[in-house]
């Protein structure tokens, strides 16, 4: 045998090499386990931060019932591009991989969805004047959102599904 591999089966290195492998896994664990804290706190913030959450009360005041006229719109702006800006920032996040898209999408789908319809999908935009390409990261998110199926089906919903029709 050569040389090196005799040296490498020798307790030492062979404890050395083991050691270090159970340090990489650990750093790998605590780098996934903080992807998942840093998303849950990203997403906590649409409740706990007192900017995003008067933002988004002013916004569900205006849209209560339906769409707001335009000088409602134009109150309104700033609030509406504050919230977006927030919800851009966690699309951005997930392109470049600081967060976790299934984690954020698991907590914030409906609000997401919602808030992109009213007011970068409706009249509000033009209104308010709003440039939908100005946050392309959350669109780009919201689409992809929208096209994909529930991942958390049962198998007997699917067998149903498929039973069905």
């Amino acid at each position: 045998m050569n040389a090196f591999f005799v040296e490498l089966l020798k307790p030492q290195p062979l404890l050395a090499i083991i050691a270090g492998m159970i340090a990489f896994l650990a750093y790998r664990r605590t780098r996934a386990e903080n992807r998942r804290w840093k998303t849950l706190e990203i997403c906590s913030q649409f409740e706990l931060n007192a900017q995003v959450a008067k933002a988004n009360s002013a916004i569900y005041q205006g849209f209560r019932n339906g769409t707001p006229g335009r000088p409602e719109c134009e109150a309104l702006a700033s609030d509406a591009i504050l919230l977006l800006n927030y919800l851009d920032g966690i699309a951005i996040g997930v392109v470049q991989g600081l967060y976790i898209e299934q984690l954020a999408k698991d907590h914030l789908c409906a609000i997401v969805h919602n808030r992109v319809q009213n007011l970068l999908e409706s009249t509000f935009r033009q209104d308010a004047r709003l440039d939908a390409q100005t946050w392309c990261f959350l669109v780009t998110m919201t689409d992809r959102w929208r096209r994909n199926q529930p991942y958390f089906t049962s198998p007997w919903r699917r067998l149903l599904r498929f039973v069905s029709g």
